[in-house]
């Protein structure tokens, strides 16, 4: 978080330096001043829109330098502010538009109809609200799967103690429609409070934690793996996966396909990858092993990874790249 901080401070700081530059025979000095002690005191904390329109300002503006040969340099800064307005705007809309994406899976195993609502990445509290939280929450009860599976990084290192009870209050009403099963992620491991209390909190709510456990569900075997940063985590192979159950892994981040596919697991839900949030970030994603893409629905012979872009999104107040969404699986014997 930090180094993110002061990476966008530093961009900040040379998109002062160049506004200076090119508006130094426009403005006179003490506006030109004004204008970038203005800027730096509103948009220092990443987590505002602010910093968001400054940075992207600084890009276009690049660019539009660049495509103009340096000439225009008014007309390149007013075009730089509109687009990377639209941008921020797009991004904040994007942020807080929730979709449910389907996926209807069939298997050759003896399995009765089985609907899943899986959701990740929440990061409470970034743009998020007590009151959105509900409304979300109530979208999740109409839902009625089977049960839910909460995929990790639902708190961070900005969650205080007092936003991880409210959003554990909250996600506890799922339990009056299903059981609910949650995996801890990356992000969890960076709290300000205790595991202890997290714990706490979870388990006083009535979801169930699978760290390097599994539980049987009628005909299914549902296995929670700690995180891939885990370096005491348990080996696929040491679970009891066999081919007389459907056998799903809740796993935050989508790691492991090759071993999942060597030991019986038909299903896959991770999450972590958020879709990048941030054009162009989700292609860094496909540099990282064994990830097998960073969204969506991969099928490798009987197995199938589903990976979520997250419910919200981490750090920055706005998702430029991906959408917003909890996932609805709906699985059936194959005629």
């Amino acid at each position: 978080m930090i180094y993110l901080q002061v990476g966008i401070l530093v961009l900040e700081i040379i998109l002062c330096i160049l506004l200076n530059i090119l508006l130094k025979n426009k403005l006179d000095k003490k506006i030109r001043y004004a204008l970038c002690i203005a800027l730096l005191l509103n948009c220092w904390n990443m987590r505002t829109y602010q910093a968001m329109w400054a940075v992207h300002t600084l890009f276009c503006l690049l660019v539009l330098l660049i495509l103009f040969k340096k000439r225009k340099p008014t007309l390149c800064i007013i075009l730089s502010a509109i687009i990377s307005t639209s941008i921020v705007t797009f991004g904040y809309v994007n942020m807080y538009t929730i979709h449910q994406t389907n996926y209807n899976l069939t298997t050759e195993k003896n399995i009765n109809p089985t609907k899943i609502c899986f959701i990740a990445d929440v990061h409470y509290p970034n743009a998020n609200n007590p009151q959105r939280l509900k409304a979300i929450t109530n979208t999740l009860i109409k839902v009625k799967p089977d049960f839910y599976l909460l995929g990790g990084d639902f708190v961070d290192e900005s969650t205080s103690e007092e936003d991880m009870n409210v959003l554990f209050k909250q996600l506890g009403r799922l339990t009056q429609v299903a059981p609910v099963y949650f995996v801890y992620g990356n992000h969890e491991n960076k709290i300000k409070f205790t595991r202890n209390k997290l714990d706490q909190a979870i388990t006083a709510n009535n979801i169930t934690i699978l760290n390097d456990q599994e539980v049987q569900l009628s005909n299914i075997t549902l296995v929670g793996r700690k995180d891939y940063t885990n370096p005491n985590r348990k080996k696929t192979k040491d679970y009891h996966l066999t081919n007389k159950t459907y056998n799903i892994v809740l796993d935050h981040q989508p790691q492991g396909t090759k071993e999942n596919i060597k030991n019986n697991v038909d299903l896959q839900l991770s999450g972590h990858t958020h879709n990048g949030q941030m054009f162009p970030l989700s292609y860094s994603y496909h540099l990282q092993p064994d990830f097998a893409g960073n969204y969506g629905k991969e099928t490798f012979r009987n197995y199938t990874k589903i990976i979520s872009s997250g419910l919200v999104g981490w750090g920055f107040p706005i998702r430029t790249e991906g959408i917003c969404e909890y996932v609805v699986v709906n699985i059936k014997k194959a005629k």
